[in-house]
């Protein structure tokens, strides 16, 4: 500290003297702790780890300058003889698409809701579903990466954003009635007969609550979040047409975002086009996906079918001050426009009369589309745990003109369902979101 330098030098001692030294500092400290990363020891040298910092490792440390020549017995260089100084080059400099503002209101109450439901873990993702760029992200637990040192387990400096890969559950809905829809297969006013219990292998499937809804249409399929619905899209589109439109979403592969440690998920299972995994696919189960995944796949849907690359960094500073801005890149027409409003539509009764309802009574004034999903937590055995759960809400809006894509997971929270866990959240956010 300073102060404690002005008392020592004012001791005049004969052989101390002082340097200045430069290390990072992260002014936002857990805030932005997974989306930095740290710059750290990695056995015995500092390297950035972890988001930016290990995505950009190189481009962020530039290049040390050195000096080569010939010395004296003294080690002094001579002035003859061959010399070359190479000039050290400065690393460039990085500027986010992360709004401040909204990171630190909306990690501040995912942080806080995490804590009151005792959830094992949270993330969030807010997203420009125009652009793909990501205006907030985190997860709880965080750290500070000023003292990255000090955590008590090393499991809290993953980003769970990008590296959790968990069955999404009903939230994945949206994307089977997406591939329905857009081939044709079925229409919202499409009906089918819910008899409570589907088998194939010789495995029952029912509905999450068990219960029969006989005569029931396409739209409430999302709206009720019945399995047995999202089985017989299934059974109209064709197993391996919904694999296909499954892998177009962007699901089974990496984002590229710019964060390092980012994983692929897992579909593979979709690909065999057996039944038993094309039915329980359906409703999300029996894949991983991550949620850097499930919202950019969302955003597609906001954003007229058109499927846009995720990113974090708005522009790249170099040594020169030459700028190099990230254009907003433009990956696969997924689904048509048509398809898009539609699924839309059945997306905003979700929220005003479905498993989401609770936003509609909180934000009245406002078209807000979205989904929920819950998922049982697989045991070490290999079973689905009925005591264990992940909940997700994803969801977008105004429908009219879709602002921004809001991603909420929750693991393994104390209470029943995602009505209870991340819908409030969600909706508490969102309220915030469409004020600001």
């Amino acid at each position: 500290p300073e102060e404690v330098m002005q008392a020592i030098q004012e001791l005049d001692l004969t052989g101390v003297k002082f340097r200045e030294e430069q290390w990072r500092y992260y002014p936002e400290n857990e805030y932005t702790a997974h989306v930095t990363g740290y710059f750290g020891y990695s056995e015995t040298a500092k390297v950035g780890q972890y988001g930016l910092e290990g995505y950009f490792d190189k481009e962020l440390a530039g290049q040390a300058g050195y000096i080569t020549g010939e010395k004296d017995a003294f080690g002094r260089f001579l002035t003859i003889g061959d010399s070359f100084i190479q000039e050290a080059v400065d690393g460039d400099d990085l500027v986010l698409t992360i709004d401040k503002n909204l990171q630190y209101l909306a990690c501040s109450k995912l942080a806080s809701e995490s804590e009151r439901l005792s959830a094992k873990e949270g993330s969030l993702i807010i997203m420009q579903p125009a652009t793909g760029a990501v205006v907030a992200m985190c997860n709880y637990p965080s750290y500070d990466p000023n003292t990255y040192n000090e955590v008590e387990s090393i499991d809290v400096f993953a980003n769970s954003t990008v590296s959790d890969e968990y069955e999404p559950g009903s939230v994945f809905k949206a994307f089977t009635m997406a591939a329905g829809l857009d081939t044709g297969a079925v229409t919202p006013a499409t009906t089918y007969t819910d008899m409570g219990e589907v088998r194939v292998s010789g495995f029952p499937i029912q509905n999450f609550d068990g219960r029969t809804y006989g005569v029931q249409d396409m739209t409430t399929v999302l709206e009720k979040s019945l399995n047995l619905g999202t089985i017989f899209v299934v059974q109209q589109t064709g197993n391996e047409a919904f694999y296909n439109y499954v892998k177009n979403f962007g699901f089974g592969e990496p984002t590229h975002i710019e964060l390092s440690n980012e994983y692929s998920g897992n579909i593979s299972s979709l690909e065999e086009f057996k039944d038993v995994y094309a039915y329980t696919g359906s409703f999300g189960h029996g894949i991983t996906v991550t949620p850097l995944q499930l919202i950019t796949a969302y955003a597609a849907i906001a954003n007229q079918g058109m499927l846009m690359q995720p990113y974090i960094v708005e522009k790249r500073i170099v040594s020169s001050g030459a700028e190099i801005p990230t254009t907003p890149t433009e990956i696969r027409q997924v689904i048509t426009p048509d398809t898009a409003r539609t699924l839309t539509a059945m997306l905003v009764k979700v929220i005003d009369t479905g498993t989401a309802q609770r936003i509609n009574q909180l934000i009245p004034n406002y078209y807000l589309a979205g989904k929920t999903g819950t998922s049982l937590v697989v045991n070490s055995n290999g079973k689905y745990d009925a005591s264990r759960h992940n909940d997700t809400m994803v969801g977008y809006g105004p429908v009219s003109d879709p602002q921004f894509v809001m991603l909420i997971k929750m693991n393994e929270p104390q209470s029943q369902y995602a009505e209870g866990s991340v819908v409030p959240l969600w909706a508490d956010i969102a309220q915030d979101i469409l004020n600001y």
